[in-house]
């Protein structure tokens, strides 16, 4: 017992000396901390780094002792990952410490001389704890007053730097909150804004007022950029019980009212809460930008909303309208019971605009509507929502008509998760990102069925379907990981790859594989299937999260062809490889069984490497075997790393009588040293395997030497031709000793007898390079176009890079000399190439090259007055002439580059447009190129030609047009090509025109119109004036209205139908009409007809020409025989010049001539009187009908004009014409066919008039058979020869040159012409008794004859033509009158 009492009263007594230890440490510590500036840093720099953590470091220095009054601290600094954003300097704090023992913070004053906050914190990457708990401080703050005379906000947090004093107090006790403020801008105190707030809920009480007023250019104006930045007023003022409270929100600009909106918040007993809001105004005025076009015009506001506790929301009236849109809500949304909403928001008229507001999602789009359907209990209710979009614009590209919807039928709303179908249609895509351009196309389908899971996403069987890419995607997304496991088949047509594989490609891609994705670099592909016209590929190949590749893959391609040029056959390869990225292990083979490389056979062709690819030590074994022609393919070499040095060993090759061999030692930096000799006397077999067609040979050696960075090299190599492509080196021979490779550094000769490619030719090559101090020299001499060659300049390397000097450069191609105008100096840098200000003169012209060239081009080229003939040389079937002035200025990249271009080129002339005869023009070119697309701005003038042309041609995926053609052209633009069928054409044509498609289908639009033109065909004398027609283009047809002229001659043509421009021969559908037209050709015929036309079928393979052609009044007039005087020269032609055979061909005469073009015929003439014969004293009436039928070159006729009536006058003799027929030619000239027969002396005389009616022949005949002298004796005298007398037989002379056409005029003619009669006789009858007539048509179906007999009789005879056969015939005179109906039918 003793014992432990012991022990208990040493334990209590320990126990109080701890505990008086304890407390004297606690009293010390206050003391120190509340006392002195020592404890109390020490507590603050605690309190700091309690308050820190990973992205928030807070810093307190210079505090005074904590439980002083007031307390001071000199400055507290906040910082995050990106540094400082808040300070707090000289802060103090006039507060009773004491009451903190009461869970209190009581000051009667805080202020701080200058408080800063430049931008807002960096987000933490820590995520808060949920709670259900209401948020709340651990202890009541009761600040009387508060003062910030300098509160500097940085231009990050409010778009520019601001100052405020602030005053102002806070109260927060039990649930109670109340606070004040006042702040006022420190550079214009009329900028400022008055804050209470009262939350009382045990006192059921809630006030809210807000006043912020600014003056004009105020800060919140810039924020939002109102226009004009005018004076800003805002205005919140409510109070009331929390359960009915009420309050209204007002804006002014320039002092009036633009917004006043009245809102009400009721509290049920349930807890629910009723929210309404009414009221309008001209919000957009208060809008930032991309806002206003939604709130355009006058919006108003009626909101009736309850609020449940559950989370329920209950519309009752929900609308928002604007000028240019609506939106509406009802119904009721709950995540625990039923749903029965509705959302819908549409524009009123054209698309809402909306633009994205964040500066870092750039874009906008048009608004038509968007809706939301949600029905039934929240477990499993229905889903549909819609949107409209007339466009989405995004940096890359612009979207049009695109349409999203997404639906479910059992979709959890309290869990947000179950089934949802998405289904998205784009129809039209206009892709600027020339990085994605050619695999974004429209239109496009996109198909989703998604089951939303509470950590994943799964799909099955997601559907693409675009313009050349199909696909689907099936799997599961989880959440948490970020993986991704599924199947994933696409099938890409050729014309959505890049054009260098889509060229290769006879059909679409096909790829299968199952997907294995895990963030962040984990992926795996397997069952890779890949199928194409080239060949397929199969296998797997993975990257695990460490890095390390695992691929095995194995493929056939199906003709090496397909890649290489003149190679042919199938081939077959494996690869293999694992092991980190940097240290591979690889196995490639390939081989081929059979083939052709440029010509020759390849057999059982093998290639194998194996080894480890890495780029600090490889190594590995490279061997190639088979045949090419019949000869052996051997190859080989050993790959050796070993202490950082690598040496390639064995190696050798030998192809046919072709070898190599030598060793090459590699060091660190891979720097070669070694010698290799090679003997090439057939290069064709050697270049053949890399499907190169080259003949020739080459022997020499190169030997390599590398030290201290720098490898030298001496190659010495020489053969006797070589040829490849076109282009021929004639014996070719080099000696160079490079001291540094690297730096161009070399001395000696590269000669060559000539270098030939097509017509053009350098001879005696020799270019000579000589090493002085660190300058390469070299000179280049030759000749060109039968003048000398020469460039001359240096090559130096420096520690700023190399340079390239070029002293001189002259050369006179196509006789022009060419210069540089003074030496210049081209600068290579790290990789960049820096061009000065170079001139080459050419001609009386020059070019200058500046610039750089480098990651981004800037080059401009200058060009003045250059010849553009210089052109001849590359495009002689082109030979442009004229001279070329302007200026190019390229940006961009070398992989897009960027051209401005201007243009001026002055009597411009191709061989093409010297050939149409056109005069020299002047164009003007100004564009730009950029991203394959080439704008144009350019003008065309000259021989009287004005043409505008703008737009753009785009060059990716084809040649799309985009062009507007507006003008005049002048109709004798074309006489170059006219002249060839004896056409001239006179006059204008206005040409507006926009082209589009593409250069294989272009759709061209538009009009091509003219007014008074003239077109004048020499070889028929017929000319056609006053012509007009308006053609328009529609993209696939040129129609013509109505096309209307005038014939010179009279009469009146008109046209109209339509052409099938984009079909092959171009089809039309034309309608000819004439109206009266007269036609006279000079010499034989004048007619006036009336047509009714069509012109059907393919304009350049045979169209058909049909209608009826009404002859309404035509003269055939007999031609008169030349006078041998005048007779053309037999003139025979040999080894004439173009020019003069094409203007003998069009001179010819009449009857040697037909027509060429290839139209068919099917026309019917018709001219039932009125066709008259007349000339060589011949006077005769035809009619009929003729079908015309076989071709313009060779037409075919059937059926004639007959003989109504007819005579002949031989001196004072008349015949009566028995039998006359009219046909036409080749080239539709008549033929006629007459014969008159009389009896005279016992005989009965026959003459006819035969052949063209431009020179047609005579001949007589009798019964019995006389001589033709006695024949026109009897004929016109009645007697014979011999009994005539010398006048007589003078009278008989010229009835016989009548007759052959003489040249002399009767005298009836004479008499019918001046009279204007169409019928004029004087005849003798057998017993001397002499008759006189003279008939006229009065119209084309009444003719009028007055007679006159020898004994004194007259009598006028009137004929009528009713129609139908039937005629009326009555005749008057001295012994009475009569008359008669006629019926005649014609068979």
């Amino acid at each position: 017992m003793t014992w432990l009492k012991r022990i208990l009263t040493w334990t209590i007594k320990l126990l109080g000396a701890v505990t008086a230890a304890v407390l004297t440490l606690v009293i010390l510590a206050v003391l120190l901390a509340g006392f002195s500036r020592t404890g109390s840093n020490y507590l603050f720099s605690t309190i700091a780094e309690l308050a820190s953590n990973d992205n928030r470091q807070i810093e307190i220095t210079g505090a005074s002792p904590l439980l002083s009054s007031p307390l001071t601290i000199d400055k507290v600094t906040v910082s995050d990952s990106r540094g400082t954003y808040a300070m707090i300097d000289d802060l103090s704090l006039d507060w009773t410490p004491s009451d903190l023992v009461r869970k209190r913070f009581t000051a009667e004053m805080i202020t701080a001389r200058t408080v800063t906050v430049t931008r807002a914190p960096e987000p933490t990457a820590e995520v808060a704890p949920a709670s259900d708990e209401p948020f709340s401080l651990p202890i009541e703050i009761d600040v009387k007053k508060f003062d910030l005379p300098s509160l500097q906000l940085g231009q990050a947090l409010v778009q520019r730097d601001l100052a405020l004093d602030a005053q102002g107090a806070v109260e927060i006790i039990g649930d109670t909150i109340a606070s004040r403020l006042t702040a006022t801008r420190l550079d214009d105190p009329g900028n400022s804004v008055v804050a209470a707030l009262l939350y009382a809920p045990n006192d059921n009480q809630l006030r809210i007022r807000l006043d912020y007023q600014e003056p004009r250019a105020g800060m919140l104006g810039r924020i939002l950029q109102l226009p004009g930045e005018p004076p800003l007023a805002l205005n919140i003022d409510g109070e009331g019980p929390l359960d009915d409270w009420a309050g209204k929100i007002t804006a002014e600009l320039s002092g009036e009212q633009t917004v006043s909106v009245d809102t009400r918040h009721r509290l049920a007993e349930d807890g629910t809460r009723t929210i309404t809001a009414q009221g309008g105004g001209n919000f957009a005025s208060l809008m930032p930008p991309e806002l206003r076009a939604i709130f355009a015009g006058e919006t108003a506001i009626d909101a009736d909303v309850d609020l449940g506790p559950s989370g329920a929301v209950t519309i009752r009236t929900g609308k928002l309208t604007t000028a240019s849109a609506a939106l509406t809500a009802s119904g009721r949304y709950d995540p625990q019971g039923g749903n029965d909403l509705r959302i819908e928001a549409r524009a009123t008229g054209e698309p809402v605009l909306l633009t994205a507001p964040a500066r870092d999602i750039p874009g906008e789009l048009r608004l038509r509507a968007a809706t939301v359907r949600l029905q039934g209990e929240a477990s499993a209710a229905a889903l549909a929502a819609k949107l409209d979009l007339a466009s989405l614009t995004l940096p890359q590209g612009r979207f049009e008509n695109i349409d999203l919807n997404a639906t479910s039928e059992t979709f959890n709303l309290s869990t947000r998760q179950g089934p949802l179908m998405l289904n998205l249609a784009v129809q039209s895509a206009d892709i600027t990102d020339p990085g994605i351009a050619p695999y974004v196309r429209a239109p496009l389908h996109l198909s989703a069925p998604l089951v939303i899971e509470a950590d994943a996403i799964s799909t099955e069987r997601l559907a693409l379907d675009t313009e050349g890419l199909d696909g689907t995607v099936s799997g599961r997304y989880t959440l948490a990981d970020q993986a991704f496991a599924g199947e994933v088949q696409m099938t890409a047509a050729p014309g959505f790859l890049p054009a260098t594989l889509a060229s290769r490609l006879d059909g679409p891609v096909q790829l299968s594989t199952r997907l294995d994705y895990a963030a962040p670099q984990a992926v795996s592909l397997r069952d890779i299937s890949l199928k194409t016209s080239l060949g397929q590929v199969q296998g797997s190949l993975s990257l695990d999260p460490q890095g390390a590749l695992a691929t095995d893959l194995t493929g056939q391609l199906n003709n090496l062809g397909d890649f290489v040029e003149r190679l042919e056959g199938a081939a077959s390869f494996d690869l293999s490889a694992s092991g980190p990225l940097d240290a591979v292990q690889t196995t490639v083979s390939l081989a081929i069984d059979e083939g052709v490389a440029a010509g020759y056979k390849v057999s059982d062709l093998k290639l194998t490497a194996e080894g480890l690819a890495s780029p600090k030590a490889p190594q590995g074994d490279i061997s190639l075997s088979g045949q090419i022609d019949g000869k052996p393919v051997k190859a080989n070499g050993n790959v050796v790393s070993v202490n950082g040095a690598t040496e390639v060993k064995d190696l050798a090759l030998e192809i046919g009588p072709n070898t190599l061999s030598g060793t090459l030692a590699l060091d660190a930096q891979f720097s070669p040293t070694g010698e290799i000799a090679f003997d090439f006397p057939d290069l064709s077999l050697l270049a053949a395997l890399a499907g190169q067609e080259v003949s020739g040979d080459l022997k020499g050696t190169v030997a390599l030497a590398s030290d201290a960075g720098r490898t030298a090299a001496i190659v010495k190599a020489s053969g006797t031709k070589i040829t490849r492509d076109g282009v021929e080196i004639d014996r070719p021979a080099i000696d160079l000793n490079a001291s540094d490779v690297k730096a161009l550094a070399a001395d000696g000769t590269v000669t060559a007898d000539a270098v030939i490619s097509g017509t053009n030719r350098i001879e005696g090559v020799e270019l000579k390079v000589d090493r002085a101090a660190d300058t390469t020299e070299f000179d280049l001499d030759a000749r060109y176009d039968n003048a000398p060659l020469s460039v001359k300049g240096q090559l130096s390397q420096t520690p700023a890079g190399m340079s390239v000097t070029l002293n001189t450069l002259q050369a006179a191609p196509r006789g022009i000399p060419l210069s540089l105008a003074q030496p210049t100096t081209i600068r290579l840098n790290d990789g960049k190439v820096v061009v000065p200000s170079t001139t080459i003169l050419a001609g009386s012209g020059r070019l200058t090259v500046s610039g750089d060239v480098a990651d981004r081009l800037n080059l401009r080229i200058d060009i003045a007055g250059l010849p553009a003939s210089l052109a001849n040389a590359l495009a002689p079937q082109v030979a442009p002439e004229g001279s070329i002035s302007g200026q190019i200025n390229v940006s961009g990249t070398t992989a897009a580059p960027v051209a401005d271009y201007r243009l001026d080129w002055q009597g411009a002339a191709i061989a093409q447009s010297r050939a149409a005869g056109l005069a020299p023009l002047g164009l003007t070119l100004n564009g730009r190129f950029e991203n394959q697309r080439l704008t144009l701005d350019s003008r065309i003038t000259g021989g009287g030609i004005g043409l505008s042309s703008m737009g753009a041609v785009s060059l990716s995926n084809g040649v799309g047009l985009e062009l507007r053609i507006q003008g005049d052209v002048p109709l004798s633009a074309a006489n170059g090509q006219l002249a060839e069928q004896g056409l001239v054409a006179e006059g204008t044509a206005r040409v507006d025109l926009t082209v589009g498609g593409n250069s294989t289908e272009p759709s061209i639009t538009g009009t091509i119109s003219t007014s008074g033109a003239r077109v004048v065909d020499v070889r028929r004398n017929l000319a056609i004036e006053q012509i007009a027609t308006t053609i328009n283009l529609t993209g696939s047809r040129a129609e013509i209205g109505n096309l209307t002229g005038n014939f010179a001659t009279g009469g009146r043509l008109t046209a109209s139908g339509s052409i099938d421009i984009r079909s092959p021969g171009l089809p039309a559908d034309l309608s000819i009409n004439l109206d009266k037209a007269v036609y006279v050709d000079g010499k034989t015929v004048t007619s006036t007809a009336d047509a009714r036309l069509s012109l059907k079928g393919p304009l350049l393979a045979g169209p058909t020409l049909a209608g009826t052609i009404d002859l309404d009044r035509t003269s055939i007039t007999l031609s008169e025989s030349k006078p041998a005087s005048l007779r053309e020269l037999d003139i025979e032609h040999r080894n004439a010049p173009a020019d003069v055979l094409r203007q003998q061909s069009t001179q010819d005469p009449a009857e040697g001539r037909s027509s060429s073009a290839p139209i068919v015929l099917d026309l019917r003439i018709s001219s039932p009187t009125q066709t008259f014969v007349r000339g060589r004293g011949i006077d005769a009436e035809l009619g009929g009908t003729i079908a015309l039928t076989g071709t313009a070159a060779a037409p075919s006729i059937s059926g004639g004009f007959e003989l109504r009536r007819g005579r002949m006058q031989i001196l004072t003799k008349r015949l009566t014409i028995t039998d006359a027929k009219i046909t036409f030619g080749g080239d539709l000239v008549p033929l006629i066919d007459l014969t008159a027969t009389t009896t005279s002396g016992g005989a009965t005389i026959t003459i006819k008039l035969t052949g063209l009616a431009s020179n047609p022949s005579v001949s007589f005949t009798s019964s019995p058979a006389l001589p033709q002298d006695e024949i026109l004796a009897q004929l016109i005298f009645g007697q014979s020869m011999a009994r005539l007398s010398a006048l007589q037989i003078a009278q008989l002379a010229d009835a016989a040159a009548q007759l052959a056409g003489g040249t002399g005029t009767s005298l009836f003619q004479s008499l019918r012409t001046t009279l204007g009669v169409d019928d004029l006789d004087i005849s003798t009858d057998e017993t001397g008794q002499t008759s006189i007539s003279a008939g006229k048509y009065l119209n084309d179906r009444t003719y009028l004859e007055l007679q006159q007999s020898g004994s004194g009789g007259a009598k006028a005879v009137i004929n009528l033509d009713i129609g139908r056969g039937i005629k009326l015939k009555g005749e008057a005179g001295g012994e009475g009158a009569g008359g008669g109906i006629f019926y005649e039918k014609e068979y």
